[in-house]
């Protein structure tokens, strides 16, 4: 007798996504189908590298729309930042990562949680939005902030570069008083103009005497090694639109 075929974490998981999602909208959802959803997704704790003791919420480089079209855009204008995407190279060699992101970003951009329904998800004392991965639509926008809104004792800071979508998200949900919003340059030595919901923008500079310059004209250093060495980013020291600069890492 053939025996049955096991199969792994990811595609169990897959198979319950596909199966609530497939065919219906997010209006058709259940409050039971939304849970499992959110069980599916992954909320990861870092227990070294730059954001070591932070939670994050991540999406897929590749299956985001917006980075999608920042790549393309970058290949003839080799100023754009999204050239040098780690969070690209590195779910290239790594399909796990880039399996357990795709589901992340599938379900935060296919059905707008309630706030009571995100509490389900775990959140530290410091939460990052997008260590890997972007807001690729306003749905996913407005849910990040809901997770914010879902835990108040929790600081959490989202990253962007798609400016537009998050301030549309911000306009329609508020601004949570726990949440920071850290506006990425999109394109390398220019710092980009801050929101109005900018709490920073953070920069990349090509090399450490542009660095310089822009500490000269006000702008913090980003250390670049441990966040928890340092966290404005996350704890709320910086006047609203600091400026924040980073030395290119290749």
């Amino acid at each position: 007798m053939a025996s049955k075929k096991t199969i792994g974490k990811y595609e169990k998981d897959l198979q319950i996504v596909n199966s609530i999602l497939n065919g219906k909208s997010e209006n058709d959802l259940s409050f039971s189908e939304a849970v499992q959803l959110l069980n599916v997704y992954s909320v990861a704790y870092h227990e070294s590298g730059k954001i070591e003791d932070l939670f994050s919420c991540d999406s897929s480089a590749h299956g985001c729309d917006f980075c999608n079209k920042m790549r393309k855009a970058a290949e003839s204008d080799p100023t754009i930042i999204c050239g040098y995407c780690y969070d690209w190279k590195q779910e290239e060699y790594r399909t796990n990562v880039l399996n357990r992101h795709s589901l992340n970003l599938r379900i935060m951009k296919s059905v707008l949680f309630t706030v009571e329904q995100l509490a389900f998800l775990p959140c530290g004392m410091y939460n990052r939005i997008n260590s890997s991965g972007e807001i690729d639509n306003l749905t996913q926008a407005r849910n990040m902030i809901r997770y914010a809104k879902a835990h108040p004792n929790s600081n959490v800071t989202l990253w962007s570069k798609n400016k537009p979508i998050v301030e549309e998200a911000f306009k329609l949900e508020g601004k949570p008083n726990n949440m920071k919003f850290g506006q990425s340059s999109i394109h390398i030595d220019k710092a980009d103009k801050a929101s109005e919901y900018a709490d920073f923008v953070f920069t990349v500079y090509s090399t450490l005497e542009k660095v310089e310059e822009a500490l000269q004209n006000e702008a913090i250093r980003c250390n670049g090694i441990k966040c928890k060495d340092c966290m404005a980013c996350y704890n709320g020291s910086m006047k609203n639109g600091q400026a924040v600069a980073e030395l290119l890492r290749k």
